[in-house]
C-alpha cells in the first residue's frame, strides 16, 4: 500500500521547519509499515540468509515455523549508515521565487522543497539510527557538517537547514561545480557511506558531463554511494505552462540571459527539448553508475523519503 501524503496547511514560518519534516517523516512511515516493502522494523532492519556452522542465536524460529527457512535478525547496529545530505544553493535552485518569508509546503521553490525533504529524511536517519550531516554548495561547498546521531548535532543541522531556507538568492552564487564538488567529497566523506544530492542539474557543456562521470567513478573507486534527486518544477519546467499565452520575458537566474518567448508557439518545441534532454541526462548519469530519480516537486515529498528506503535496504 502507498502511503498517503498528509495535507498541510499552506504556509508556514521558518521556524516551524523541524514540526513540518516530522509530521512528513511520521505520515511516511505510518503508511510505509502497512506496504508491501519489507526489512523495516522497530525491532530489527531485515533477515538474511543462516549459513551452517554459524550461532544460532538469531535465528528467527517464528519465520522457520512457517517456512521452514533458516532466516537471521539482522538488527539495526549491523546495519547503521553514514548518510550526507548534499544541498545544491546556486541561482537556479530559487525556482520559482517566493516574494515573502514562509516556507510553502504545498508550493515550494526547488531550494525550499529540497531543504524540507532533506529535513525529513534526518527524521529517518535518526529512526534508524543512521549518522547524518549537511553540506551546502554552489560553486564550492561552503557549509559543511560530520556525521553524528546526537540531539546536538540535529539541533545544529536544523539551524542549518532555517539558515539556508532564509539566504537570499543575492546571496548565492549563479553557478554551481558539482563535479569539483563530488571530486572533494570523494576525498573526505567515509567510506560505504552514503551521499544524497538535491540539485536541478544545470551541466552546461559536454565538459561538464565528462567531469561528471570523472567525480562518480572517484567515488565508486572510493566505495562512496551516490543517491541524486534531480529537482524540477513540473508546471513550468516541464509542462511550459504559464497560465498565459501572452508573450513573456524569460530571465535566466545564472546567466543573466533574457529572451521573449510567446508560450502558446513555444510550448510543443520546448516541451520536446526538455524531455530529450532530460533522458539524455539520466541516461548519462546512470551509465556513469548513478542511482538518479526525476523528482518533481509537484508530487510531494513521499517520493525523496520512499527512493531513500530503497536505496538503505540494498546496503
Amino acid at each position: 500500500m502507498k502511503p498517503k501524503e498528509i495535507q498541510l496547511p499552506g504556509r508556514f514560518e521558518f521556524g516551524s521547519l523541524e514540526w513540518i519534516s516530522r509530521q512528513l517523516a511520521n505520515g511516511f512511515m505510518s503508511g510505509y509499515h502497512r506496504s508491501p516493502y519489507h526489512g523495516f522494523s522497530v525491532e530489527f532492519a531485515e533477515h538474511r540468509p543462516y549459513y551452517p556452522g554459524e550461532s544460532i542465536r538469531y535465528v528467527d524460529w517464528k519465520v522457520y515455523a512457517r517456512t521452514e527457512k533458516l532466516l537471521i535478525k539482522k538488527y539495526e547496529e549491523e546495519t547503521n549508515l553514514r548518510c550526507r545530505i548534499l544541498i545544491d544553493t546556486s541561482s537556479s535552485m530559487y525556482y520559482p521565487l517566493v516574494e515573502d518569508e514562509y516556507l510553502y509546503p504545498a508550493n515550494p521553490s526547488k531550494i525550499q522543497f529540497s531543504i524540507l525533504a532533506a529535513a525529513s529524511l534526518i527524521h529517518l536517519f535518526k529512526s534508524q539510527r543512521d549518522s547524518f550531516s549537511i553540506t551546502f554548495f554552489d560553486e564550492k561547498v561552503y557549509q559543511d557538517t560530520t556525521e553524528r546521531t546526537s540531539a546536538l548535532h540535529l539541533r545544529t543541522c536544523f539551524d542549518l537547514l532555517k539558515s539556508a531556507l532564509s539566504r537570499p538568492i543575492s546571496q548565492a552564487a549563479k553557478t554551481t561545480k558539482l563535479p569539483e564538488v563530488l571530486h572533494q567529497l570523494a576525498e573526505t566523506a567515509p567510506r560505504h557511506s552514503l551521499l544524497i544530492l538535491f540539485s536541478d542539474l544545470i551541466l552546461s557543456d559536454q565538459t561538464d558531463f565528462d567531469e561528471l562521470v570523472n567525480a562518480v567513478n572517484h567515488l565508486k573507486f572510493n566505495r562512496i554511494d551516490l543517491l541524486v534527486f534531480h529537482i524540477v518544477h513540473r508546471k513550468t519546467e516541464l509542462e511550459f505552462d504559464f497560465e498565459t499565452d501572452a508573450p513573456l520575458l524569460l530571465v535566466d537566474l545564472e546567466s543573466g540571459r533574457e529572451i521573449k518567448v510567446s508560450p502558446l508557439e513555444a510550448r510543443e518545441m520546448y516541451q520536446k527539448q526538455i524531455q530529450r534532454q532530460i533522458k539524455k541526462l539520466h541516461s548519462f548519469c546512470i551509465d556513469a553508475g548513478m542511482d538518479i530519480h526525476l523528482s518533481v516537486i509537484e508530487n510531494g515529498y513521499y517520493q525523496v523519503l520512499s527512493e531513500y528506503l530503497k536505496k538503505r535496504s540494498k546496503k
